[in-house]
Formats: C-alpha cells, structure tokens, sequence
C-alpha cells in the first residue's frame, strides 16, 4: 500500500447569490473544485469536491468604486476520489465538512459590471487517508 498527499491549492468554479440584511452581507453558493490529480509513482487518484457554501459578510466602502469584505463560514458537501492507472481502479466518496475564514474585494466600475478577488482558508472537520491497495507492478 501507499499514500500521496493531495495538491495544496484547488481553485473552483461556481455560481452564488448574495443578500444584504442589515450590515451583513449573507452569501450562499454550490460549487465543484475539481482537485485535479495526484501521481504516486507509476500510479494516478483524481479527487473532486462537490461544494455548497454558506459565509456572513462584513462589507466595508473603500472608495465610491471598490469595497472589502471579510467573511465567515462553512463548506459542506462530498469529496470524490478515482483511482486510475491501477488494477481495478475504484471510486469512493467521502463527506466534507470545513469552516472557513475570508476576505473578498470587488472593483464596481461606473460604467457598470463587477470585478471579485476571494480569498481564504478553510479548516476540514475530518480527513481521510486514500491508498492505493495492491497497485500493479512495473
């Protein structure tokens, strides 16, 4: 058997939708953060997550076109794994469930449109370990 730590950055891609409600800003989105694949010699997993999000949001004006927001909240969802390149690959999903903390900023133009920079960590509840058992053999 062995291991490979998966990558350390995950960009992703979803739609979200935003509310204000009194100084907060209450943000709710679904998305899929597709991991991309890990190599441990000869042998590949691909893992991709599939993600709602809830954050609360403290917007602050900056000037009359760009604003900050520093946010607070939760993903939840499922993890999927493949293995490939392997003897009788297999696909196994796991929850996911991770806190998160944030900051957003956003550029709104005059002339109309919106321009949004995210960042932030996030703090998974549980992990799990992904081995490749009885892997094929050069």
């Amino acid at each position: 058997m062995m291991s490979e730590l998966g990558p350390r950055v995950a960009p992703g891609i979803g739609p979200w939708g935003q509310r204000q409600a009194g100084p907060v800003r209450i943000r709710l989105g679904a998305g899929i953060w597709p991991h991309g694949g890990v190599n441990a010699d000869a042998f590949r997993a691909c893992f991709t997550g599939y993600l709602l999000d809830g954050s609360f949001c403290a917007p602050q004006k900056l000037n009359h076109e760009v604003g900050a927001m520093v946010c607070t909240g939760i993903h939840g969802g499922f993890l999927v794994a493949q293995g490939q390149r392997i003897d009788q690959p297999r696909t196994e999903r796991r929850p996911w469930l991770a806190p998160r903390l944030g900051g957003r900023f956003s550029w709104t133009p005059e002339t109309g449109g919106l321009v949004e920079f995210n960042l932030g960590i996030f703090f998974p509840l549980f992990r799990d370990t992904f081995l490749f058992e009885q892997p094929r053999c050069c």
